[in-house]
């Protein structure tokens, strides 16, 4: 990890402890379990013809696993039980410091209920309540602006 991302990584780590009082420890969650977890595999097994990197394809299952364990806490095991609502939610959940990785869960939510919605697994279309950001990828200064 690149100096400067273990420095920012320890600010806010710091800053969570100073906000909350403790540290939250941070495992990689992966629960593709129930109905809509295998409705998540089928998402991505349909994403693998798209040729996406590696890379992209574990993030999308990353992703859709946290919604998937957030339903399941929340008593939402069967998509018929899903509403518009819990969607919304959800997203309200998520750390608002994090913009990169709020605009991926947006992306990859839209994309998946879209997939849902067009293969008739799901009645109507849950896109229309995800809200859209205005994120734009943040240039990066060149290297030789740093002292190294």
């Amino acid at each position: 990890m690149p100096r400067e991302k273990r420095a920012i990584s320890a600010a806010l780590t710091l800053s969570e402890f100073f906000e909350t009082g403790y540290i939250q420890k941070r495992t990689k969650v992966r629960y593709l379990e129930g109905e809509i977890g295998g409705l998540v595999q089928q998402y991505i097994q349909f994403k693998h013809p798209e040729r996406l990197d590696s890379v992209t394809i574990h993030q999308i299952e990353r992703n859709l696993s946290r919604l998937n364990l957030w339903l399941a806490s929340t008593d939402i095991h069967d998509i018929d039980h899903l509403k518009q609502y819990d969607v919304v939610r959800f997203i309200q959940g998520l750390d608002s410091r994090k913009k990169g990785c709020i605009h991926l869960m947006l992306m990859h939510l839209k994309g998946f209920f879209r997939y849902l919605y067009n293969t008739k697994l799901i009645p109507t279309n849950i896109t229309a309540a995800i809200p859209t950001d205005n994120y734009r990828n943040q240039a990066k200064l060149p290297s030789y602006l740093f002292r190294k």
